[in-house]
């Protein structure tokens, strides 16, 4: 990533890279600082609650993050998905518009399925193409989910 990437956008890339939705609330953390989006309104037109100072504008450059630091992205506060991220170096340049996953494993968790607990319970034991009828099988998942796969073309398909 480049440092002149703002928080917002990569949020977007993060989003991406999990084949998320952005239907949920989510925020950057350095250390003790913590960087979210403007809170949205609620039906009578106040804010909601503040989930950290608001990130617009803000660019990883401006944390003089080192190789080696480390900061996380939480997403989704009833699931609490906690990605931690750690710097191994900053491309030159401008932000781009298209990025690329370098390597994998493992499919991403799908949205709203009940978090990294749930996830890592159940996850393992669902075959592919299970009968949504089973009484064992679990709404949270695609009936073609299968966890093992990983498609690193298909991803960067997606980032492009």
């Amino acid at each position: 990533m480049p440092e002149s990437i703002t928080l917002a956008k990569l949020h977007r890339v993060l989003q991406a890279l999990f084949d998320w939705r952005d239907q949920h609330l989510h925020f950057f953390q350095f250390g003790s600082l913590r960087f979210a989006p403007a809170p949205p309104k609620d039906e009578e037109g106040a804010e909601e609650e503040l989930l950290g100072a608001d990130y617009r504008g803000i660019t990883l450059a401006q944390f003089t993050l080192d190789l080696g630091d480390c900061f996380s992205y939480t997403y989704d506060m009833g699931d609490e998905w906690v990605v931690d991220l750690t710097v191994d170096g900053f491309q030159e340049g401008p932000v781009r518009t298209r990025y690329r996953c370098l390597a994998g494993e493992r499919a991403a968790p799908p949205e709203n399925c009940g978090g990294p607990l749930f996830y890592d319970a159940y996850a393992p034991y669902l075959p592919v193409g299970y009968d949504p009828d089973d009484s064992w099988s679990l709404e949270a998942f695609p009936s073609d989910f299968n966890p093992a796969a990983f498609d690193i073309d298909e991803l960067n398909r997606q980032l492009a």
